[in-house]
């Protein structure tokens, strides 16, 4: 699974429809507690993520999950 983090849902429905992808195989990040607890997150960021007023949350989550990854 891949998550995806868009500016909105919208710019992700797009995303997702024009390059085919699988709904479930791509998850739209609607919130950050969709990714506490998961380890070494893999996906993209898309559009205008920048402007989520969650986006520095999500940021340290997505680099705490990528830390403990066991090597």
């Amino acid at each position: 699974m891949k998550f995806v983090v868009a500016g909105n849902l919208r710019e992700y429905i797009q995303h997702i429809h024009k390059m085919g992808y699988n709904k479930n195989e791509y998850v739209y990040v609607a919130m950050s507690l969709q990714l506490r607890g998961l380890v070494n997150i893999e996906g993209f960021y898309l559009g205008s993520y920048m402007d989520r007023p969650d986006i520095a949350e999500i940021q340290k989550i997505i680099a705490i999950s990528k830390s403990m990854v066991l090597t």
